[in-house]
């Protein structure tokens, strides 16, 4: 994780538990993902209640670094932990990264009415 200017990371689902951790250990990671996810959980239905759409990233600046949330595939989200010098392509870089090294412990993703109605239109 360091060389990319990331510090920690976690991948969590919608329940709030963690599925995958790096540069913390496991008190921390679940301590870091009962706070992230009810940051992330406050942004998507911030963005529903006043229809701005769905949450893309939420990015929480620091004096020295960031915590940056996006959501994945499925029910479940990635965060990361990243130093102030972090330039915003190796943030990116790093989502990227940590969520291919995780990818087998996502849930898979779950079909909601609207796509499954979609779905049944193309037939």
């Amino acid at each position: 994780m360091e060389d990319n200017g990331a510090k920690g990371g976690v991948v969590f689902g919608r329940d709030g538990l963690h599925l995958a951790r790096a540069g913390m250990d496991q008190v921390q990671a679940e301590r870091a993902t009962a706070m992230l996810n009810g940051l992330h959980l406050f942004s998507r239905e911030a963005g529903r209640r006043h229809e701005r759409g769905d949450v893309e990233t939420v990015v929480v600046r620091y004096r020295h670094g960031a915590v940056v949330i996006a959501p994945l595939a499925g029910e479940a989200a990635v965060a990361l932990v990243v130093d102030e010098s972090t330039p915003l392509q190796e943030v990116a870089r790093a989502l990227a990264v940590f969520t291919g090294s995780v990818q087998h412990l996502l849930p898979p993703p779950r079909r909601t009415a609207r796509r499954a109605t979609a779905a049944k239109e193309r037939t």
